[in-house]
């Protein structure tokens, strides 16, 4: 695999502030390529370069993030236990399926052996009248 250094970057402006997202990533043969995850925050009316804390000042942001991410992980566990709810009942079903098809199995066995006795019962009724009928 050839080397390769990248960088790529997304900006968002409004008319305030101008915000930079970049992704590193290098491969110089090593086991594993590195990635770096980059930001810069410019103000426009200050002329200045700001940290995210600056977003904080009220104290909102954090608790918004916080009920996004409650919010994200309760409705992951919902559709993780949906999908074990649907992955039970389905080998529920194919449980059932499968002990229907061994007693349908069964059935036509105890069917094969009692027309077998039939024919056996008959067959020997006819040999002794036939032998009942050359005494």
């Amino acid at each position: 695999m050839a080397y390769t250094d990248d960088l790529r970057c997304t900006v968002y402006q409004s008319d305030h502030l101008i915000s930079v997202s970049g992704v590193y990533y290098t491969y110089t043969g090593g086991a594993h390529p590195n990635s770096i995850l980059m930001s810069w925050n410019f103000d426009l009316d200050s002329g200045t370069f700001f940290d995210p804390n600056f977003l904080e000042e009220d104290g909102k942001l954090k608790e918004a993030v916080a009920e996004e991410l409650v919010r994200q992980a309760e409705e992951a566990a919902k559709a993780e236990a949906e999908a074990e709810a649907r992955a039970q009942e389905e080998a529920l079903a194919e449980a059932i399926r499968q002990e229907l098809f061994q007693r349908q199995m069964l059935a036509r066995m105890v069917l094969a052996a009692v027309i077998a006795l039939i024919l056996s019962v008959g067959l020997l009724l006819l040999t002794y009248l036939l032998l009942k009928k050359k005494r």
